[in-house]
């Protein structure tokens, strides 16, 4: 059998077979000691490996093997001397998604006409024995370097994009930015069958991976789309911080930025570099990044210096914490519900922590800070 331009012999296909999903012994080693690792495309029909890619997500992935929707492509992973890895699943995109759609550059009708050249990632999963670091990376990225022409000898469309949602409450989204995925930003928290706009799925970090170098022609897009909308209220807010040096005022806005992106993860994971993360103690460990000089920006941009006349209601506040949450509070759309509330009681828990953590950094040399 000749998989991924590889000859895999009947003898070691039923070795890969054999071998327990949950193997020991797979723990901290390195990538290359595991040999030749390969993807094994699940044949439309083949009962055999369908069912054990089924059984993979069924125990391994949060969301199980619910049905994907429309065309699809399955992928297992394996390894010949220690046989199944792991599965990813490619299946149909989302119908709208704004950030997606803003990114592209598309509007309706563009939308529309083009909508078939997106493909969707949405199942990954490496079974928990198997902690090699970047294994996830590596085997991505093959997969992304195969899956346009598999794509196109199944259905006859050569995709231009791919697409992936993280929810940032289970995982950091760590091997997709490894891999050169985009974070174009975040969903609205409303699933595939959501008609009623009741936003009770979690809000996911949206990315994309382009597979050819005119991805953007070829879906329609227009040449330049508009930025991403983080980057307007952290202009808008922080634009007028005057730090003194032009490096630490864009330094500023750009950490605005990728916290605002990801509010649960912590800092180094939020910059998502090494660099950007040394530049982002840096600026909080500057004498000039003082809390009443980053607040001023925003009491003049925001025109709000002083606090409101009165403190909100109980149901008010409510509605403020569902806000955090995904909460739209458009006309129909109903009270917020628990898990919606309790998002947004973990959002507000981070924004404290954020504000404690600038109280700390940003205070004058060996003055404790009280926050709240």
């Amino acid at each position: 059998m000749d998989v991924c331009g590889q000859q895999f012999t009947p003898a070691t296909l039923a070795r890969i077979e054999a071998t327990r999903v949950d193997e020991p012994g797979l723990s901290r080693r390195e990538l290359k000691a595991l040999g030749p690792i390969e993807l094994i495309p699940v044949a439309q029909g083949d009962r055999g490996h369908n069912r054990i890619w089924r059984g993979l997500i069924e125990r391994y992935h949060p969301l199980a093997s619910g049905a994907l929707c429309g065309a699809q492509i399955r992928y297992l992973v394996a390894s010949a001397e220690h046989g199944w890895l792991g599965a990813l699943g490619f299946s149909a995109p989302a119908w709208r998604v704004a950030a997606r759609d803003r990114f592209i550059g598309w509007d309706d009708t563009s939308r529309q006409a083009h909508l078939q050249q997106v493909v969707a990632n949405t199942r990954f999963v490496l079974l928990p024995h198997v902690q090699v670091p970047h294994l996830a990376s590596h085997v991505l990225g093959r997969c992304l370097r195969r899956l346009a022409s598999d794509w196109q000898a199944r259905y006859g469309i050569r995709p231009a994009l791919v697409e992936t949602y993280v929810d940032p409450s289970r995982y950091r989204g760590t091997c997709y930015r490894a891999s050169n995925w985009r974070y174009v930003g975040a969903t609205q928290g409303r699933g595939r069958q959501d008609r009623g706009h009741e936003g009770r799925e979690p809000v996911k970090a949206v990315y994309v991976y382009p597979l050819c170098r005119d991805w953007r022609a070829r879906l329609g897009g227009r040449a330049s789309p508009p930025a991403p909308a983080a980057g307007d209220w952290a202009d808008q807010e922080l634009g007028g911080v005057a730090l003194g040096d032009r490096r630490l005022n864009r330094r500023l806005r750009t950490l605005a930025r990728d916290v605002y992106a990801q509010p649960q993860a912590q800092l180094p994971q939020a910059c998502g570099t090494r660099a950007k993360t040394k530049a982002a103690y840096r600026l909080l460990d500057h004498p000039k990044s003082r809390m009443q000089t980053l607040l001023h920006s925003h009491y003049a941009a925001t025109g709000n210096p002083t606090l409101p006349p009165r403190p909100p209601t109980l149901y008010e506040a409510m509605r403020m914490v569902a806000a955090l949450g995904g909460f739209l509070g458009r006309k129909g759309d109903g009270e917020p519900g628990a898990q919606t509330l309790w998002r947004g009681l973990q959002r507000l828990d981070d924004l404290t922590d954020m504000y404690r953590l600038l109280c700390y950094a940003t205070g004058p040399p060996g003055v404790q800070h009280t926050c709240g």
